[in-house]
């Protein structure tokens, strides 16, 4: 075998050699971000079940009767009978 032929038979042996490696290092990093992957999409599903548990409490907490009964509780306020109620016109202006 000449000199010539080992040499480009160690070059190719070499690339092969370093295309395997590269295929190995390549997976495992695939497999890592498929594994942080996982962990995000979890995390997002457990952020979407928050978010509708938040968006629940929300409108339960905005609801008239809810108001009502912590504004009588908290402040003692109460809805007063109808004749005692005064209604105020607002002036019209000139111009």
């Amino acid at each position: 075998m000449s000199h010539t032929k080992a040499v480009i038979l160690l070059v190719l042996i070499s690339l092969v050699f370093a295309s395997a490696v590269s295929v190995v290092y390549v997976s495992h990093q695939q497999r890592k971000l498929f594994v942080i992957l996982q962990a995000l999409q979890k995390e997002k599903s457990r952020m979407d079940i928050e978010w509708d548990k938040l968006l629940l409490e929300e409108n339960t907490q905005s609801s008239t009767t809810t108001i009502e009964n912590k504004a009588y509780k908290q402040i003692k306020m109460v809805i007063p009978e109808p004749e005692k109620v005064i209604f105020i016109k607002q002036r019209q202006r000139n111009g």
